[in-house]
């Protein structure tokens, strides 16, 4: 096995690591911030319609940038994740020692493989349809 190989195999198995673990975990903190503020929404339009009309337009203007900013980033997190793991394995087929070192990497590192977070759920946007609430958890008007 070639130093090169060896060396282009270890990066290649780094992407696979980051696209197939740390970026899909980065994704689902994201996307569950989003969500948290998906879930908010009703609760800061009703209190923004209460407040001056310059504030309640500002505070439900935030919320909205902060949630397609998190929704967002969760998705292109995802993507991009997925795209490493495509690239790593596609790129160390063609050649060999890389190959040998990948698939080496990839049986020493098992565990941390086996530690992915589950697959991706979307997060909601905004204006996406609210989930809906059991009684008796958000105090009624």
């Amino acid at each position: 096995m070639t130093a090169a190989g060896t060396d282009l195999g270890a990066n290649l198995f780094r992407l696979y690591l980051g696209g197939s673990t740390y970026i899909p975990e980065a994704a689902d903190a994201y996307a569950d911030a989003g969500l948290a503020l998906h879930a908010l929404t009703p609760a800061v339009e009703s209190l923004a319609a209460d407040l001056e009309h310059e504030v309640g337009t500002s505070l439900t203007a935030i919320l909205e940038t902060a949630h397609r900013a998190l929704s967002r980033t969760a998705i292109n997190l995802d993507l991009a994740g997925t795209a490493l793991v495509q690239i790593a394995d596609r790129f160390s087929r063609t050649d060999e020692a890389a190959r040998e070192e990948f698939d080496r990497l990839c049986r020493r590192n098992r565990r941390d493989l086996d530690n992915r977070p589950p697959p991706f759920t979307r997060p909601p946007m905004p204006g996406d349809r609210q989930p809906d609430i059991p009684r008796g958890l958000v105090r009624e008007a």
